[in-house]
């Protein structure tokens, strides 16, 4: 059986009302299969947003030479750090996101 995105919404929203005439495990796989899709897309779009902030930043530093050039090594320092944790996030998500898939 092939059950797409559609029809998942379609039982879940109509056990939610209470119709339909579909099996109490039929509702529960459709109930989870929503869960899980609902956490993919908001995994997939956290690791968005931190790749698109580092992007941002990287670019920012890279076009003002003067800028980059002005931070002290320790500022420097801790600027690499934070982006190595944030890289290190998104790495993070985009295995649980794979994990889920």
């Amino acid at each position: 059986m092939n059950i797409q995105l559609h029809d998942i919404k379609e039982i879940v929203n109509k056990s939610k009302q209470g119709g339909g005439n579909y099996s109490p495990l039929e509702v529960a796989l459709a109930e989870k299969a929503w869960t899980y899709y609902c956490t993919i897309a908001r995994k997939a779009d956290e690791k968005s947003k931190l790749k698109d902030a580092l992007y941002s930043v990287y670019n920012a530093l890279m076009r003002n030479g003067e800028l980059a050039e002005s931070l002290n090594g320790r500022r420097k320092a801790d600027l690499a750090g934070n982006s190595k944790a944030a890289f290190a996030r998104a790495v993070e998500l985009d295995n649980e996101l794979k994990k889920l898939g």
